[in-house]
């Protein structure tokens, strides 16, 4: 492949399409619209699995290149086979992934080399809460600590803020409208 082939990358990220990514939605915002989609199906006692196989993203419906599937399981203490993560782990999963990726992200479209990133993160439950056995309890996180790692070329603030900025960070951050709705069959 000659010079004038390569792509340019950064962070492993062909910043040329990214950059005309970041042009379509500036210039057309309806396109930045991302729909985000999962099935889970209960397969027996604390296990259910979740299928991911379309997204809506720039104005029309795509095809992940393979369906994704992730089983979701409890531990053998609350009765569970312990096959696979809890769901509380698969949302710690999507905080430190989202945080990650996102910052990795960003730093590329600024010409940011990144050379590692590491987020630890856990999570305190009262299991109280989703059991209902008091009111008073919450059934989700009451309190989430993150440790996050990162040798790259830009002050801390600018990555704290690129961390900070990620979906999920933004989703645990601050409350999101939820809409049930529940067919009986």
């Amino acid at each position: 492949m000659n010079a004038t082939m390569e792509k340019k990358t950064t962070n492993g990220i062909d910043t040329e399409n990214q950059q005309q990514i970041i042009t379509l939605m500036n210039t057309q915002p309806a396109m930045a619209g991302i729909t985000f989609k999962a099935s889970n199906a209960w397969k027996g006692a604390t296990c259910s699995t979740s299928t991911f196989s379309s997204f809506k993203a720039a104005g029309q419906e795509h095809d992940h290149t393979q369906t994704h599937t992730s089983d979701s399981d409890l531990p053998q203490l609350f009765l569970g086979t312990d096959d696979a993560p809890t769901p509380a782990e698969f949302a710690l999963h999507a905080l430190a992934s989202c945080m990650n990726s996102t910052m990795v992200y960003n730093c590329a479209a600024r010409g940011i080399t990144v050379r590692s990133s590491r987020v630890e993160i856990e999570g305190d439950l009262d299991a109280r809460g989703f059991l209902r056995l008091n009111d008073q309890v919450p059934a989700g996180y009451n309190q989430i600590r993150i440790r996050v790692q990162v040798d790259a070329d830009a002050p801390a603030e600018e990555i704290q803020d690129l961390i900070e900025g990620s979906p999920m960070f933004k989703t645990f951050a601050n409350p999101t409208p939820m809409n049930v709705s529940l067919k009986m069959i």
